[in-house]
């Protein structure tokens, strides 16, 4: 019997392209392990000094890395590749088809939830909303995000600030289980 094993690395419903590599100017890449992965390779990226953020099915891990220890954990026999994030990733895949029936609308803006980067300071994120006067609804430092209002227009410049790790629309709140 022969099996077919394909490992696919996902982040935030896309598919993660292996073709391309990382860059080095960027601080922020997906790293794969040849799986499983032991808690020693852990350990070994974690001794380089990498930050290592999300989990990604797959084998995966959203890492923070410079341009030196790109170079050098790349040799590591269990890395795999080492991949961009690209800003499209920051959205979800589907979010264009839900755009005029699905989310929370202010005119012609959108309620999103902004989600950073543990290690950010939030100026970049910040100063960008404030040159476009965006009302901002709330910002929470435990989980890391901050909730406000933006055109469609804008939130695709956003999505390509290095600080930014997701951009989540908001859904209305529905009380399906009411009974009057």
């Amino acid at each position: 019997m022969l099996y077919l094993l394909i490992n696919t690395i996902y982040l935030n419903g896309h598919e993660v392209i292996t073709t391309e590599r990382a860059s080095l100017n960027a601080k922020y890449h997906i790293i794969e392990i040849t799986g499983p992965i032991y808690e020693t390779y852990k350990q070994k990226l974690l001794n380089e000094g990498l930050e290592l953020y999300d989990y990604l099915p797959g084998n995966g891990y959203i890492i923070k890395a410079n341009a030196d220890q790109i170079k050098r954990i790349i040799k590591y026999p269990f890395v795999k590749g080492i991949y961009p994030i690209k800003p499209e990733y920051k959205l979800p895949p589907d979010y264009e088809e839900k755009l005029n029936t699905c989310y929370v609308k202010e005119g012609e803006l959108y309620k999103i939830r902004i989600l950073y980067y543990e290690d950010e300071n939030l100026n970049e994120i910040l100063k960008f909303l404030n040159e476009r006067n965006a009302k901002i609804d709330h910002i929470e430092k435990e989980i890391k995000y901050i909730q406000t209002y933006l055109s469609l227009s804008d939130i695709n410049i956003l999505k390509n600030l290095e600080s930014v790790k997701f951009i989540e629309f908001q859904y209305p709140i529905i009380n399906w289980n009411n009974r009057d």
